[in-house]
């Protein structure tokens, strides 16, 4: 009898070692998938901001005297744009607080800065990162 009570105790020793794997399978495969589809989540959400984001310069011009350049930006999309930072041929002039454009509005830019004759290209980032790239000639 005590052979009979040892193969039922091995048994269920391997039933509770087979059954601890399958969870802690579980539990790991469950957390992965969860963390995978909240990137996923994050992702998709970036894509539609980023689509929705659209904005163009519609003028812009120079004033030598006072080096005070001014950049008319139109927002023709479908979210409110916050533009965090301007580059200029590469230097990054970032913007406190950012310009917000509400949808369908015109903001005007202003930065003063010293611009020699010449052409510079320029890119306005938004908080969200998408960016506009032009060239301007002085």
């Amino acid at each position: 009898m005590k052979k009979g009570v040892s193969d039922i105790v091995a048994a269920l020793i391997l039933i509770l070692i087979a059954a601890s794997l399958g969870l802690s399978l579980y539990l790991f495969f469950s957390v992965q998938f969860s963390t995978q589809l909240e990137n996923l989540s994050r992702s998709i959400e970036y894509y539609q901001t980023k689509l929705s984001t659209r904005f163009k310069v519609t003028w812009y011009s120079y004033n030598t005297s006072t080096n005070l350049l001014e950049i008319f930006v139109y927002n023709y999309g479908d979210t409110v744009v916050k533009i965090d930072s301007i580059y200029i041929d590469g230097n990054r002039y970032p913007l406190s607080p950012p310009v917000t454009i509400l949808i369908g509005d015109i903001e005007i830019i202003t930065l003063n800065i010293t611009l020699t004759e010449g052409n510079y290209r320029i890119r306005l980032v938004t908080v969200e990162g998408v960016a506009y790239d032009f060239e301007v000639e002085i």
